[in-house]
C-alpha cells in the first residue's frame, strides 16, 4: 500500500513541475495577453488539483494499515474489515490516478505544441515597424513584403499576403511564391513558376514525439518546400530540416514582384543558423 502511495506521490509531483513550468514559459512567451487568460486559469485548477492529489497521498502513506503479521494463504474472517479499508484507499488512488494522467495528457500536449515556439512568432499583435527577423533557424516574415532564396542557379521569391495568427502562434496566412531557375536573376521570364497558397497552422495532436500538425504547414516555391511552425515564419532549411542545405535568404521592401532585382548588390543573404537572430527593419532594405 505504502509503494503505491508513494508511486503516486511521485506522479502528483512531477505534474506540478510539468505544469508550472508550462505556465512559466508561455507568461515569458506571450506575455499576460487576455489571450493566455482562459489557460492560466485551467492550469491553476490543475495546480489545486494536484497539490491535493499530494497531500492526499501524504496521507495515505501516514494512514495506510500493514497487512497482518501472521502469514496465511486467505484472509480470516477477522480481517475483512481491513481489507475493506485497503480497497477504499484503492479505489481512491486510482480516481486519482486516472485524473492526474488526464491532467499530463493535456499538459504535455499544449507543451508539445507550444514549447519550441519562437519569440518572433508573436511579432503579428505588436504593432511595431515592419521587420525581418532572420534566425535563429527561422525567417520571420512580415505581411506584404517579399523574402528572396537562392540555391545554386535555382532563385525563389515568397510573398505573405495576409497573416492572422494570435499570440500562441496559431493562425492563418496566404502567400504567393516565384521560382525560375534559368539563371537569369529576372521573375518576369516566361519560365517563372508562380503558385499560390494558405497556411494553417492549429495546435499539435497527439503526444510529443508522436504528434503532428493537423493544418497546413508547408510553403511551396517551385520545386521547394518550406516548413512553417506559425503563420508568419518559414525555416531557412528545405522541409523541416535543422541543419544548413545550402539556402540563402534576403529580406526586401518590394511589395510587387515587379520591384524585385534579385542582383541588388545591396542585398544581404542569410543561411540557416541556430544561434543567431538579425532584425532588419524593411526602411533599411532595397527592392
Amino acid at each position: 500500500m505504502k509503494l503505491t502511495a508513494k508511486l503516486f506521490l511521485c506522479i502528483g509531483c512531477l505534474s506540478l513541475v510539468v505544469v508550472l513550468r508550462l505556465i512559466l514559459r508561455t507568461v515569458a512567451i506571450a506575455g499576460m495577453s487576455a489571450a493566455i487568460l482562459p489557460l492560466l486559469l485551467i492550469w491553476a485548477g490543475m495546480l489545486s488539483g494536484l497539490a491535493t492529489l499530494v497531500i492526499g497521498q501524504l496521507l495515505v502513506l501516514a494512514r495506510a494499515p500493514a497487512w497482518p503479521a501472521t502469514s496465511v494463504s486467505k484472509p480470516r474472517f477477522q480481517d475483512r474489515k481491513h481489507l475493506e479499508s485497503r480497497g477504499a484507499f484503492t479505489w481512491v488512488l486510482v480516481k486519482r490516478t486516472i485524473a492526474t494522467l488526464s491532467m499530463l495528457v493535456a499538459a504535455a500536449t499544449y507543451q508539445s505544441a507550444h514549447g519550441q515556439l519562437p519569440t518572433s512568432a508573436v511579432k503579428d499583435e505588436e504593432p511595431v515597424q515592419a521587420q525581418f527577423a532572420m534566425g535563429p533557424r527561422y525567417a520571420y516574415i512580415p505581411e506584404g513584403y517579399f523574402l528572396l532564396i537562392r540555391k545554386g542557379t535555382a532563385l525563389g521569391a515568397i510573398r505573405l499576403v495576409s497573416i492572422h495568427q494570435d499570440t500562441l502562434g496559431n493562425g492563418s496566412s496566404t502567400y504567393e511564391s516565384y521560382f525560375q531557375s534559368d539563371g537569369s536573376g529576372s521573375f518576369l521570364t516566361a519560365t517563372v513558376v508562380r503558385r499560390a497558397g494558405k497556411i494553417d497552422i492549429r495546435p499539435l495532436v497527439g503526444l510529443h514525439p508522436f504528434n503532428w500538425q493537423p493544418g497546413q504547414d508547408r510553403l511551396r516555391v517551385g520545386d521547394w518546400w518550406f516548413g512553417c511552425p506559425t503563420p508568419s515564419l518559414v525555416n531557412m532549411s528545405g522541409h523541416f530540416a535543422v541543419k544548413d542545405q545550402g539556402y540563402e535568404f534576403a529580406p526586401t521592401s518590394a511589395k510587387d514582384i515587379h520591384e524585385v532585382d534579385a542582383l541588388d548588390k545591396r542585398l544581404k543573404w542569410f543561411r540557416y543558423d541556430e544561434n543567431t537572430e538579425v532584425i532588419m527593419p524593411v526602411a533599411s532594405l532595397p527592392k
